[in-house]
């Protein structure tokens, strides 16, 4: 498969990431080099929504509900 040696000069995946920014580096790469496909560690983790967009966490989409983790009525005691 071929590398594109420019992207990944430009663009090193940072020191200790977290899994976040691991899945952001992983979908550019994939989207700008065919050099390996994204480890199977993460295909198992992240989602899509229906609009597109890739996450890690469970719940709904982060980009399409900003806001959900913030305005959820608290718990009764």
């Amino acid at each position: 498969m071929p590398i594109n040696k420019a992207w990944h000069l430009e663009h090193k995946m940072p020191k200790n990431p977290t899994e976040a920014e691991c899945l952001r580096w992983h979908l550019s790469h994939v989207k700008h080099c065919t050099c390996w496909p994204l480890p199977k560690s993460l295909t198992s983790k992240i989602k899509k929504c229906s609009r597109g967009h890739y996450y890690l966490s469970s719940g709904p989409c982060p980009k399409c509900w900003p806001g959900y983790k913030k305005h959820k009525t608290p718990k009764k005691r």
